[in-house]
């Protein structure tokens, strides 16, 4: 695997090849890698993010509905189903993962009050963590003192669901695999969001199981090691996103065709449901975790990751197609030694 400047080169590779195309906002809100000096075509905000995910719940269901309750061809409701779960999915899985995590940090609003009334209106309208436990768990302990420990409940949980150190990466993809379709896991899940708070679809779950597989590494911290290190060594920069063809020629058409399937049937899947929002920089996050502009989060990471490159300095881990990430993390799980995992304590949201 190629690391620090080599890396960097090679990643900027992959994302010009995309300059064939228009849209470059489009392109760099897909792969979550930008272009250094690209302007935007206007300046967001949190509230724009806040009404986008909205939107995007409102048209899953709307296309759900319509996918049950009108005379079309049995294909056609299907498709309106597959999108509408798409959609709906998406938009929820952005709000807990995304504007909830921003509002915990301070980061979504003005004021650490109203940052609190929008967390807990949609955190309630969701079935996951409030705001007092979510940010005790996330700010004091994920990204304080605890991370990359036994006491990190993020990293507990990956153990307990039985990712642990030590196993064959054969017998950690086995259970992944039965563990995205465990009725035990869903169940155990749901049950947590519920108790939280006091069905959301299976669809999900499983995209959550695998965001955060893949957000970190999840090896423990060394003996020596510093929180900041960890935190830089351990987050995993997850673009989506592969070189596109060189020229529109005819001699390219069969490229395109497979470059435009995997996309669409891919990698805009993985990007919607699986590393939404700012999670697809997460490395990034775990650097700088407290900015306003949040949503601006690929030019601000390029503009981190290039300075670091001139510098000599380039320490980001990214990868291009989330399998990749997922094999690297589960590579670096099976060739470590194996834990306890008994008495680790965890908690899914």
């Amino acid at each position: 695997m190629k690391t620090g400047i080599d890396l960097y080169k090679e990643s900027t590779a992959i994302r010009n090849t995309y300059k064939i195309l228009p849209f470059q906002g489009v392109w760099s809100w897909l792969t979550g890698k930008d272009i250094p000096g690209r302007k935007a075509l206007w300046k967001s905000n949190s509230i724009e993010m806040i009404c986008w995910s909205i939107s995007w719940i409102v048209v899953g269901t709307l296309l759900i509905y319509l996918s049950l309750n009108n005379n079309m061809s049995s294909l056609i409701k299907f498709i309106l189903y597959l999108v509408g779960v798409l959609f709906s999915t998406s938009g929820a899985r952005y709000i807990v993962a995304t504007i909830i995590h921003q509002g915990v940090h301070g980061n979504l609003l003005s004021t650490k009050s109203r940052n609190r009334v929008i967390c807990e209106i949609l955190s309630t309208i969701f079935i996951t963590q409030p705001y007092d436990s979510y940010r005790q768990f996330h700010i004091y302990e994920h990204h304080g003192k605890d991370f990359s420990t036994t006491e990190d409940k993020d990293l507990a949980a990956v153990y307990k669901l039985g990712f642990e150190p030590g196993k064959t990466k054969k017998q950690l993809y086995i259970n992944l695999f039965l563990t995205l379709f465990s009725p035990y896991f869903h169940f155990s899940y749901f049950y947590g969001r519920i108790k939280s708070n006091l069905i959301y679809i299976i669809v999900y779950q499983i995209a959550s199981l695998l965001q955060l597989m893949t957000e970190h590494v999840w090896l423990l911290r060394r003996e020596n090691e510093t929180i900041l290190h960890s935190h830089i060594k351990n987050s995993l920069g997850r673009f989506c996103g592969s070189p596109c063809p060189e020229s529109f020629s005819l001699k390219y058409s069969l490229q395109w065709i497979l470059w435009a399937f995997k996309h669409l049937f891919y990698h805009l899947p993985v990007r919607m449901l699986i590393v939404q929002g700012s999670l697809i920089c997460h490395d990034w996050h775990h650097r700088v975790s407290n900015i306003k502009e949040w949503y601006d989060y690929t030019r601000l990471r390029e503009i981190n990751a290039e300075k670091l490159a001139k510098e000599g300095k380039y320490d980001y881990t990214e990868f291009w197609g989330f399998y990749n990430c997922l094999d690297h993390v589960l590579t670096m799980l099976s060739n470590s030694e194996p834990i306890d995992v008994n008495n680790l304590k965890y908690r899914l949201n």
